[in-house]
């Protein structure tokens, strides 16, 4: 039996007869399991999609309806402990070096699978899904687009700026990057999504995405953690002038990454749900009282 790792890519074609295909998908096997990444996924639930983010790829309502359901199909699918032939004929166990080709030709029309490629250094049986998520970020991801931007945080944090008018407040500032000395004889710029200073820097804010991979999601955490820590350990601002702002819906906080996440950021800053939109404009209004209190 073949031990090479194989990996098809999951294909949506908006127009048959222009034949422009989007990759929107990666299912990775190995003899020892087999992973799957599908855009739009949500992370606690697999087999469902973000309504949101699966728009901008797919963004006319009756594909999107085949596209959800593609997505739990295929879902479902790489869940069996074996591939049903589409000819008939006997199941084709998981760990069978023919259980891609009867799954890739279970697809047709606007939503495909293909062959992706092989690994021929197999990773160890832990390792897999990260793998899955290296490929997908390399493959599906970057082509997507938009998995860098959190669209519910982004959109959720303007309307708020909107409504306290710090877009006209001077001390208001976006993109404030901030040198900072992390050892001695090494400074790092950090640049931070918002800041006010009024006189002196009273406020370092961070947007915070929650990409759905496990291994961008922590990357994304864990600097974030970092200059929050080393902004503190210089001086340049205590803990609590600092402050974090993530999109976390209710149905993805019982998530062991999600609930990491919070609790890396918690233990250097403070952090602010943006589903909680009341917080968060009462943390905005407050910043034109900061520089008044100082004088």
């Amino acid at each position: 039996m073949s031990t090479a790792t194989r990996y098809l890519l999951a294909k949506y074609i908006p127009d048959l007869q222009r034949m422009e295909p989007r990759n929107i998908g990666v299912i990775v096997w190995s003899p020892d399991g087999v992973e799957a990444r599908f855009y739009g996924e949500i992370i606690t639930k697999p087999g469902e999609v973000d309504g949101r983010t699966m728009s901008s790829v797919v963004p006319d309502p009756g594909a999107g309806r085949a596209y959800r359901q593609w997505i739990k199909y295929w879902r479902t699918a790489v869940g069996r402990q074996a591939a049903e032939p589409v000819t008939g004929g006997e199941p084709v166990p998981r760990n069978s070096e023919h259980y891609l080709d009867v799954l890739k030709d279970t697809s047709n029309g606007n939503f495909i699978l293909v062959d992706g490629g092989e690994l021929w250094t197999a990773p160890e049986p832990d390792a897999l899904s990260d793998l899955t998520d290296q490929l997908f970020t390399l493959l599906v991801e970057t082509k997507s687009g938009d998995e860098a931007r959190d669209v519910g945080l982004d959109e959720r944090l303007e309307k708020i700026i909107a409504s306290t008018n710090l877009r006209t407040d001077p001390h208001f500032r976006r993109g404030m990057e901030i040198p900072c000395t992390v050892k001695q004889g090494t400074v790092e710029n950090f640049e931070f999504s918002y800041a006010y200073q009024n006189g002196t820097l009273q406020r370092l804010y961070q947007r915070v995405p929650f990409p759905k991979q496990r291994r961008l999601l922590r990357k994304t955490v864990d600097a974030t953690a970092w200059m929050f820590d080393r902004v503190v350990a210089a001086g340049l601002i205590a803990q609590q002038q600092g402050c974090a702002f993530v999109y976390v819906p209710d149905d993805q906080r019982e998530d062991v990454e999600v609930d990491r996440s919070l609790r890396i950021l918690g233990s250097v800053t403070r952090v602010l749900n943006v589903t909680e939109a009341d917080r968060v404009t009462e943390e905005f209004r407050q910043l034109p009282l900061l520089g008044v209190r100082l004088k």
